[in-house]
């Protein structure tokens, strides 16, 4: 599933003690239909849009997505 997301429709909230970067979008309530569980996030989805992006562990995330875009190059 490829999901494109225009992040000027979330709010962000980065809470500097923990590291970790929430975007959401404004006004939603309820339970999500699905979440996608990555490497240092989650995707949560609620009628096949995202609704909250939580990204709780940004080194390990970034240096999985660093790295692959390394190993693309050095290809």
């Amino acid at each position: 599933m490829d999901l494109q997301i225009n992040l000027e429709q979330f709010e962000k909230t980065i809470d500097n003690k923990l590291g970790t970067i929430l975007f959401h979008r404004p006004g939603f309530q309820g339970i999500p239909d699905e979440v996608l569980h990555g490497d240092g996030y989650t995707v949560e989805l609620k009628n096949r849009e995202v609704v909250i992006i939580d990204i709780y562990n940004p080194s390990s995330m970034m240096t999985k997505v660093i790295g692959e875009d390394f190993q693309r190059k050095a290809a």
